[in-house]
This record gives structure tokens, sequence and C-alpha cells, in this order.
């Protein structure tokens, strides 16, 4: 009983999480690994226990991803191909090998967002955005390719990361980058889902009820999402990836 309460208590604080911030996938990987889940299963089901909830949260997000300027098909497009290619990926890898990976796709995830006005000043991602030429286009998709293979290979922190890359761009909308974002990980680990399962890497009796906990997190995570300032959004974001990559650099 303890277990149950624990793995539905953490889908529900994930899915919430996943719609106001990014992150969610760091508290249901968590909590699968404590349960004693293999890291790579516990990846595995954290994707599709959390699919769900990002659609869910889509929903909620309609009106931002409607008027949104970003150019959302060629993103989709690249997250559903990405995240089928970095799922196949991580049905090949041994589960010591995964394990010892976690903690620096954590650190990543974290520095990326942290330092994301320093690196977008480096690179001159701002410039880019607004740039039609060849290597521009080239520049960016690429970027968008190995972070939706990452998001098939292991999700959590990919809402992060996705936030990260955009507020990059010079993006600065959060509320609308939260809509975009919470639909472009749901098609990346919605077609990662599909693979996964054709593998039977997923734990069902475990999955099942994470499924039910990040619907009912992510659908109410969203409303309450829209009536936050960015600030509050970007210190949840900072502080939820503080907390689990000590936590994995230790586990």
């Amino acid at each position: 009983m303890t277990e149950i309460i624990i793995l539905f208590a953490a889908s529900f604080i994930a899915g919430v999480f996943n719609a106001v911030a990014g992150g969610g996938g760091f508290i249901t990987f968590s909590a699968l690994a404590f349960s004693g889940v293999n890291p790579v299963a516990a990846s595995a089901i954290s994707t599709v226990a959390l699919w769900p909830g990002n659609l869910a949260s889509a929903k909620a997000f309609q009106n931002e991803i409607i008027n949104s300027k970003i150019e959302i098909k060629k993103l989709l497009f690249l997250g559903a191909t990405g995240g089928a290619v970095g799922a196949f990926l991580l049905s090949l890898i041994s589960i010591e090998s995964f394990r010892y990976l976690v903690p620096y796709f954590l650190i990543v995830a974290l520095l990326f967002f942290v330092f994301a006005a320093k690196i977008q000043r480096l690179f001159n991602f701002r410039h880019l955005s607004k740039c039609k030429s060849a290597s521009a286009v080239i520049t960016i998709t690429l970027m968008q390719i190995v972070l939706s293979v990452y998001g098939g290979f292991f999700g959590a922190g990919l809402g992060i990361m996705f936030l990260s890359l955009f507020i990059s761009f010079g993006y600065s909308d959060l509320n609308e980058l939260n809509g975009i974002k919470v639909l472009y990980v749901s098609v990346t680990n919605g077609t990662a889902a599909v693979l996964f399962i054709i593998k039977d890497i997923i734990i069902w009796d475990k999955c099942l009820l994470m499924l039910l906990g990040s619907i009912l997190g992510g659908f109410y995570g969203a409303k309450y999402s829209l009536r936050l300032r960015p600030c509050i959004l970007k210190t949840a974001i900072i502080i939820i990836g503080i907390a689990t990559t000590i936590y994995f650099i230790i586990y």
C-alpha cells in the first residue's frame, strides 16, 4: 500500500510540475528507482506514465499553442523522429551503463537552464532564430534533433531542456513556451512509449497507476500554471533541477 501511495503521489506531482515548469520525469524516475525498478525500466515507465499527463496539459494550454509563433509542425516532426531513435538506443543499452550515465544527463539539463542567457549570448541563438540562411536553419534543426533523441533516451529533464533551448533562441513568454513544451514532450514521449511497449520494457501494474496520477496532475497543473509569474516558474525549475541532480549523484 505504501508503494502505491508513493507512486501515485509522485506521478501526480510530476504531472503538475511538467505543466508548471518541467522536471516531472525526475520525480517519477526517483520514485520508481526507490521502489526497486531498474533504471532502464524506470526511465521507460516514467516516459509512458507521463505521456497522457502532457496531453492533458496541452489541452489546457490550447490557446497558447494556437497563438504561438514557433514553427510547431517541424518541431513535432523532429520530436517524433528523435524520440523513436532515442527509445531504440535505450532498448539496446545495458542497465549498468545507463545507471552510470544518469547523473550526467541531469547535470547537463540543469546547467543548460541556469546558464541559458550566457549560452544565448555566446552562440547568438537569438540572431539564428530570426535568420533564414541555410547554416542557421541547419544549426537550429540539429539542436532540436539532439534534444528529441535525448527525450526518447532519457525523458527526465526534457521539459527543462526544451525551455532552456528556446529561451536561448530569444523566446521570453514562458506561458507560450509551456504550451508548446507540453505538446512537444507529449509527441516525443508518445513515440518513445510505443517502442517501449513493443520492446516489452514496461511493468504495467506500476505504469497504469502512474498514468492516472499524471493525467490528474497534468490537467490541474496546467490550469494553475497560467496564473504564475515567469520568475516563479524559473525558480521552480532551478530548485527541481538542483534537488534531483544531487539525489542521483548520491544514488
